[in-house]
C-alpha cells in the first residue's frame, strides 16, 4: 500500500490529519473531538492500534483539542511536539506519552521519516511537517502567516501538500472582527490570505522541480530493455556460426546486426540480413517479438508489451492463489486485466485468421514458419518479409493489406467502431453464477 492522506478537519473549528501506509498510522493535530477522530480512523479502515504517533504542529486549542483522550485511548500512540509547544500545552497529557522532537532535525517513526520545520504563527515554536515514506513526500503547512523561503524551499518536491488559506483580505477588513484581531490576522504571524496561498502555488507549479517517472513509463522501460536485451542475446548466440546471416562478420558487426535486427522487428522493418537464410528458431524469436510489439501511444503495433505484462502479473496471482495482481507495490484494476484479455484474445485470433487465410491464398507450398513470419509482420505493422510477399497472388496481397489495415487501426478498435454493438437487456443483467470446471 502506498503512502495515503486523508484529512479529518481543517479550519478554526479544528484540525487532525491522518497519515498511513499499510501497517502503521500517524495523526498531525488532535483539534477536533475524540468521537470524531475515532469515526474517522474506523472510517478509513485504519485500526486503532495501528496509530503510533500524534504530531502537533503548535499548542492553539483548535490542534490539541483531543490530545488528552487520543493519548489514553489509541494503545500504541505518542505524542510528539517540540519542547517549547510542551511548555505552553494546557491540555493535561500523561508524561509516559510525551515526546520530544527539535525543530530542524528528522526523526524516525516506524517507518515514517519525519522533518518539522519552522513556521511564523502567533504561538511558541510552531512547525510544519514533511512526511517521507517510500520516496514519497507529504508536507503540512497550517495556520501559517507567511511562505518564506525556507518553507518554499521545503514544499517544492512534496508529492502532497495541504495548503491552508485563512481569509480575503477584503472581506476580512469589512467584517465584524475588532481592529486588533484582524491586524493579528494579516499579519507576518497570522494567517495566510486566499491570494497569498494562490501566489504560492503558482510559484509551485512554475519552479522546475525533479520530475519522476511514472509507474507506467518506468515498466516500459524495463520491458523494452528486457526484449532488446534478450532478442540480441539470442539472434548472436544463435546466428553466430551461420555464413547466411552474421557468421561471415566480425564479432563487433555481429553485435551491431543482431541488435539493429531485434530493434527492427518492434515496427521498424528494415532488414539488414536474410530471413530466409536464418534458422526457424531465430525466425521463431521474431515472430514472438512482432506478437509483442511496442509499447501504447507510440507507433509500434503488435499486442503491446504492457497489455502482456498484465496478463502474466495475473497468470502469477491466480497460480499462487493471491488475491491481488501486485507487482512492485502496485496492484492492477481487475478492469485492466479485462481489458487486457480482450485484446489478447482479438489480436491472437485476428492473427490465427489471417494466418489460415494467407495459408489457403498463397499460391505453391510455402513454408509454415513463413506464412507466420509474413502474417505477423503484416498484423504488426512491421513491413519485413521472407521473400514469400513478391510470390503472392492478387487474393493474398489483399488479405496481407487487410491485416496491415487492421493492425495499424488496431483489431478491438476496429470491432467496436463497425459492429457498434447496443447490449440488450438480457445481456446486462447478472446472473447467478455459472458452474464451469477450468484446465
Amino acid at each position: 500500500m502506498p503512502l495515503q492522506f486523508c484529512s479529518f478537519a481543517s479550519g478554526s473549528s479544528g484540525n487532525c490529519y491522518l497519515i498511513k501506509n499499510q501497517r502503521s498510522a500517524i495523526l498531525i493535530d488532535a483539534g477536533i473531538s475524540g468521537k470524531k477522530i475515532f469515526q474517522g480512523l474506523e472510517e478509513t479502515g485504519t485500526p486503532f492500534e495501528a496509530v503510533s504517533a500524534v504530531l502537533v504542529t503548535h499548542e492553539h486549542i483548535d490542534h490539541v483539542k483531543s490530545l488528552p483522550i487520543v493519548t489514553k485511548k489509541l494503545p500504541n500512540v505518542l505524542a510528539w511536539a517540540n519542547r517549547q509547544t510542551w511548555e505552553h500545552i494546557e491540555r493535561p497529557v500523561a508524561e509516559g506519552c510525551r515526546r520530544v522532537f527539535t525543530t530542524g532535525e528528522d526523526f524516525q517513526i516506524d517507518d515514517f521519516r519525519i522533518r518539522p520545520f519552522a513556521i511564523p504563527h502567533d504561538a511558541a515554536e510552531p512547525v510544519g511537517f514533511s512526511i517521507y515514506y517510500d520516496g514519497r513526500q507529504i508536507s503540512i503547512v497550517t495556520d501559517v502567516g507567511c511562505i518564506t523561503d525556507e518553507i518554499f524551499e521545503e514544499i517544492t518536491n512534496a508529492d502532497l501538500l495541504l495548503l491552508e488559506a485563512n481569509h480575503e483580505k477584503e472581506i476580512l477588513l469589512m467584517g465584524r472582527y475588532p481592529y486588533n484581531l484582524k491586524r493579528r490576522i494579516l499579519g507576518d504571524h497570522g494567517h495566510l490570505s486566499n491570494v497569498s496561498a494562490g501566489t504560492c502555488l503558482c510559484r509551485l507549479v512554475g519552479k522546475k522541480k525533479k520530475r519522476r517517472l511514472r509507474f507506467h513509463t518506468k515498466l516500459v522501460l524495463f520491458l523494452t530493455a528486457g526484449i532488446l536485451l534478450f532478442g540480441t542475446v539470442s539472434t548472436l548466440l544463435i546466428e553466430w556460426n551461420n555464413p547466411g546471416t552474421i557468421g561471415n562478420l566480425s564479432a563487433p558487426e555481429k553485435l551491431l546486426v543482431s541488435f539493429f535486427q531485434t530493434v527492427s522487428m518492434r515496427t521498424a522493418g528494415f532488414a539488414s540480413i536474410d530471413y530466409t537464410q536464418a534458422r526457424p528458431v531465430t525466425l521463431l524469436i521474431y515472430i514472438l517479438q512482432m506478437f509483442l510489439g511496442g509499447a501504447p501511444g507510440g507507433t509500434a503495433g503488435g499486442l503491446k508489451i504492457t497489455t502482456f505484462f498484465v496478463l502474466l502479473v495475473f497468470a502469477r496471482s491466480e497460480l499462487l492463489g493471491l488475491p491481488h495482481a501486485n507487482v512492485a507495490r502496485r496492484t492492477i484494476e481487475p478492469r485492466t486485466v479485462q481489458k487486457s484479455f480482450s485484446v489478447f484474445i482479438i489480436f491472437l485470433l485476428t492473427f490465427l485468421l489471417g494466418l489460415i487465410l494467407l495459408g489457403v491464398t498463397a499460391e505453391g507450398n510455402p513454408r509454415f514458419i513463413y506464412l507466420m513470419f509474413e502474417t505477423i509482420s503484416a498484423l504488426a505493422t512491421v513491413g519485413v518479409t521472407a521473400n514469400l510477399t513478391p510470390e503472392l497472388g492478387k487474393l493474398a496481397l489483399s488479405i496481407v493489406m487487410l491485416l496491415m489495415f487492421i493492425g495499424r487501426i488496431g483489431p478491438l478498435t476496429l470491432l467496436v467502431s463497425v459492429a457498434e454493438y447496443q447490449p440488450d437487456k438480457k445481456n446486462t443483467i447478472h446472473y447467478m453464477k455459472a458452474d464451469i470446471t477450468i484446465g
